[in-house]
């Protein structure tokens, strides 16, 4: 049997993780000789990197869109700040000490 690797591709690209499982169980359960053994070791390697760089990826753009937040933040923060005053009143009080 061999493993249908653009169908194993797609499935984990759609996030249907457990469809995944199901079909390389049944490919590693037909595995009988050293030979096949190496090679579903081989492909089980490159699914493994793709998998982790896809949520590598996911991780990054996650990453990336919640420093874009924050950043948004910081700027509402000082732009409150500026329009009350704080920085000014802060100044005022330390002066009085």
């Amino acid at each position: 049997m061999k493993l249908d690797q653009d169908k194993l591709d797609h499935l984990m690209e759609a996030g249907k993780w457990d469809e995944a499982k199901v079909m390389l169980d049944g490919y590693i359960s037909q595995m009988t000789s050293a030979e096949q053994m190496g090679a579903s070791y081989l492909s089980l390697a490159s699914i493994y990197l793709k998998v982790m760089n896809r949520l590598d990826a996911d991780y990054e753009a996650t990453l990336d869109e919640t420093l874009a937040a924050l950043k948004k933040l910081d700027a509402a923060e000082q732009s409150t700040k500026d329009q009350i005053g704080i920085e000014d009143a802060r100044q005022k009080i330390s002066d009085l000490k």
